[in-house]
This record gives structure tokens, C-alpha cells and sequence, in this order.
């Protein structure tokens, strides 16, 4: 695993402990068995996010399809770990601790945003300064006191400073 600045030992711990679990628990599973597959959401060149509908608790879901030909194991693992840490920030889509693969794709459950994702709604070729950023972390900050650690909440703010300065 490569190291940044901006994730700390502990985190990286915890991120290759989170990766080791899902590793184990990983099963093959028949997507029409358990899901009714309501609508594709998303393609690209690495897989295909699908609405879907849970068959036994009935909870409306989006499903991260990875195909096997084009994506490592590790890889799935790192995003599907980095996406189950992060998800108890209100401002990361939520996951469901679902991770499973077919005979081809690698496949984790997530919320289904209703509005789709930033670049649904942001004009292209437009780039919002940092700036706007700020003033949501600051304030996610001072609310999440009482139930996160500083470091939790730096991790965030770090994470969200980090993700804005490399597609800047």
C-alpha cells in the first residue's frame, strides 16, 4: 500500500485490517438471487453501478460492478475498505458492508443517491474554488465533536482537502 502524507499509521492499520476482513469474507454470489436489478445507473471503463432492490429486506440499493479483467482483487478491496471507512461521514455515499464477486465482476453495495453525484450537477468544464469547501468541513467539524475523535475529523477534513487539490 503506498503511503500519503495524509493518512496516518493507525489509519493505514486499520485500512489493511478492514481490506484482510473483507478478503475473508468475500463469496460468490448470484446477483438475480438476492437483488432485482431495477436499472443501470452508470457505465465506464471499469464496471457499471446498477439500482437495485434487495429481495429480502427490500431496501433500495446501488451496486458497484468492478470487472475481474480490468481490476485486482487489492484494488476492489483498498476502494471497498477506503469506502466503508469514510462512509459514516455525512458527506461520503453510505455503505451497506456488502462485498461479494460473480464469475466476472467484483461488486459492493452503496446508498442510492437520489440526485446522482457532483457531476451530475456540476456544469463541465467548470471548477469550484476550494473555498467553498471549507465553511462544510469546518462545520461538520464542530457538530461531529461530541461522537468523533480530532482525529477522525481532521481525517476527514484532510481527505476532502486532498481530494479537492488533485483535480484541481
Amino acid at each position: 500500500m503506498s503511503s500519503s502524507p495524509l493518512i496516518s499509521r493507525a489509519n493505514m492499520d486499520i485500512l489493511d485490517e478492514l481490506q484482510l476482513i473483507a478478503a475473508q469474507n468475500l463469496e460468490r454470489l448470484e446477483v438475480n438471487k438476492y437483488y432485482e436489478v431495477i436499472r443501470e445507473l452508470g457505465k465506464g471503463t471499469y464496471g457499471k453501478v446498477d439500482l437495485v432492490i434487495h429481495k429480502i429486506r427490500g431496501t433500495k440499493m446501488a451496486l458497484k460492478f468492478l470487472k475481474k479483467k480490468t481490476t485486482k482483487l487489492k484494488s476492489f478491496l483498498r476502494e471497498y475498505s477506503i469506502s466503508l471507512y469514510l462512509s459514516p461521514c455525512p458527506f461520503i455515499i453510505n455503505m451497506f458492508g456488502i462485498a461479494f464477486e460473480t464469475d466476472d465482476y467484483y461488486v459492493f453495495a452503496q446508498e442510492y443517491a437520489l440526485a446522482g453525484d457532483l457531476f451530475d450537477i456540476i456544469p463541465p468544464q467548470v471548477l469550484l474554488h476550494p473555498s467553498l469547501f471549507w465553511p462544510s468541513f469546518f462545520i461538520l467539524a464542530f457538530t461531529s465533536l461530541h461522537q468523533w475523535s480530532l482525529t477522525t475529523i481532521m481525517k476527514h477534513i484532510c481527505t476532502a482537502k486532498y481530494a479537492v487539490s488533485v483535480t484541481l
